[in-house]
């Protein structure tokens, strides 16, 4: 599917469901982009059908009150496997020749019965490795618009659960988890995270001199780390969502607004730094 040159292409991974759904179906239905575009989202999904399903939702989404401004595509992505990785830069490649927004939000909470280190090697595979393969492979496409002086951006879904300083210090929510545990592997994962997505906003955001097709061109990208905060999704595990809703944790079409935020332009001015409803967030 080609996209009109007025659209603005956002890529969103695992985007078939929770935050990544919700974070689609925001950007194609009624967002607006910094100078006023349009979106045309790309549901990235491990599963196509579950993508395909998730982009139909999104369309049949639309009604008079919130008119359907974008577009929406899903688009087979596994962010632990190199060949798909490959074929879906390969295809964005093709069918839309750049890439606007990237937005790095496929994770995953694992417990391991085979102890810390299975359970971190998991979590590392699709939190870390997975969003650094992916940024990777779609770099040459962010950095097009930036070389036409476009704006692109580059986020990377986080958690306050990876401050360093909410967990030394027992006075805040985050010493411990929301849920009163300390998932180990999965807060180590997310400060990890932050850290790639420094050096991300040191080489293409803060110093924006690069090479393109041979050529030392000055760039920028814009870069963040989006904290959603605690949100009421499968991803806590089945059958506690609707128990964390209960206990009034918001829902995924509240956090996914602070991804939203940074690919339209809210967040601009806080390149490089870990962000949320709350606004900068400490390491």
């Amino acid at each position: 599917m080609a996209t009109p040159s007025k659209k603005l292409v956002c890529l969103i991974t695992g985007a078939n469901q929770g935050l990544g759904f919700e974070a689609a179906k925001a950007l194609a239905t009624h967002s607006h982009g910094p100078n006023g575009e349009t979106y045309h989202v790309l549901v990235g999904s491990r599963d196509l059908t579950k993508g395909e399903k998730a982009a139909a939702s999104i369309t049949a989404a639309a009604s008079p009150s919130k008119p359907f401004l974008g577009s929406v595509e899903a688009i087979q992505l596994d962010v632990t496997d190199a060949a798909s990785i490959a074929a879906a830069a390969a295809k964005v490649e093709k069918d839309h020749g750049r890439l606007d927004a990237l937005v790095n939000n496929a994770g995953t909470l694992s417990q391991d019965p085979a102890g810390v280190a299975a359970a971190l090697r998991a979590d590392l595979e699709v939190n870390v490795l997975g969003a650094a393969a992916v940024t990777e492979a779609f770099l040459p496409l962010l950095l097009k618009p930036a070389a036409e002086a476009a704006d692109p951006r580059l986020v990377f879904v986080s958690s306050s659960m990876g401050s360093l300083a909410g967990a030394s210090d027992p006075s805040s929510r985050y010493y411990r988890s929301v849920l009163g545990t300390s998932p180990l592997e999965y807060r180590v994962s997310k400060a990890a995270l932050n850290m790639l997505m420094l050096e991300y906003w040191k080489r293409y955001g803060a110093e924006p001199r690069v090479v393109v097709g041979g050529v030392g061109v000055d760039t920028k990208v814009r870069v963040w780390s989006a904290d959603p905060g605690a949100n009421a999704t499968d991803f806590m595990g089945e059958g506690r969502a609707e128990l964390a809703r209960r206990n009034g944790i918001q829902g995924p079409e509240v956090g996914a607004q602070v991804l939203v935020g940074c690919v339209v332009g809210e967040r601009d001015g806080e390149e490089g730094k870990v962000v949320g409803a709350y606004g900068v967030g400490p390491w």
